[in-house]
């Protein structure tokens, strides 16, 4: 249930009401011009939770909740996110075990069949440095995740990251989420986070969503509702995205990108891991 001008209301006449007339909301979703209250501006807040897991993947829910990320689709499935079969896991140190232990959480959603999204939340990922280290890590030292491609735009470095399914025949799409300024607006969330579609596309995805079934995304899921309003849901998604932005989507808010680092720091990140190899290291 939510409130909607002081009256509770069904949950079904929300998606009308909230996200589509876009009215004002008390108490759960802003506006689509609101975005001033977004928790991750609330740094001082961010480390008091750090040692709670259940109240890290609350406060990150609630982001995607709240629209930050300017997907109306993914608020609604947050809204509602256990029926939507999406399980979220909190990792609290990145070390040298971290990789077997992010292949083990992967293997086991993929096998499992109540599951369809996975979240890995990183709360100890605050630093450029800390999201480098932990890129490498991803794409070098886990057998699931690999890096498809980095681009290298103004200044920054888009990674694609994606994970294989259904014997290699579908690739998943990574999307990445975190406290950094030089990500995307709809990308600054309170902490660190990966989303994994861990299923290949259902035969009953939206019809306007990429159909290719070769690729698996976050905005694959199911959502019960008519086709008419799924395509205003679409429509204001799109407005509402460039709001949230304060320009047009691009690679560094696009699904195809999972992070985005400073380029001069990822250069020399990388070299300094030639130099290791040619060292013999």
């Amino acid at each position: 249930m939510f409130w909607c001008n002081g009256l509770q209301l069904n949950y079904r006449i929300c998606d009308v009401t909230i996200f589509l007339i876009q009215v004002k909301t008390k108490g759960n979703m802003p506006s689509e011009q609101d975005t001033t209250g977004c928790p991750h501006k609330n740094k001082v807040q961010q480390k008091q939770l750090l040692s709670d897991n259940n109240t890290i993947t609350a406060t990150q829910n609630l982001w995607h909740e709240k629209g930050y990320n300017g997907c109306i689709f993914s608020q609604v499935i947050a809204h509602d996110y256990r029926n939507y079969h999406w399980e979220k896991t909190v990792i609290n140190e990145v070390n040298d075990k971290t990789a077997e232990e992010i292949d083990r959480i992967v293997k086991s959603a993929a096998d499992n069949p109540e599951v369809r999204l996975l979240s890995l939340v990183f709360p100890s990922i605050q630093s450029p440095e800390d999201l480098i280290r932990l890129c490498e890590m991803l794409s070098s030292a886990t057998e699931t995740i690999f890096l498809l491609q980095d681009e290298f735009v103004d200044g920054l470095v888009a990674l694609s990251l994606r994970v294989a399914l259904e014997n290699d025949e579908v690739l998943a799409w990574i999307m990445g989420f975190g406290p950094f300024d030089f990500f995307a607006e709809t990308r600054q969330a309170p902490y660190t986070e990966l989303i994994i579609p861990v299923k290949k596309k259902p035969d009953n995805t939206y019809h306007r969503h990429n159909q290719d079934k070769s690729s698996a995304h976050v905005a694959d899921q199911h959502i019960e509702l008519e086709d008419k309003v799924l395509d205003r849901i679409w429509g204001n998604t799109f407005k509402k995205t460039e709001r949230v932005l304060g320009h047009k989507p691009n690679i560094f808010s696009g699904a195809r990108t999972t992070f985005t680092v400073p380029a001069d720091r990822w250069n020399k990140h990388t070299k300094s891991d030639d130099n290791q190899i040619e060292a013999g290291y």
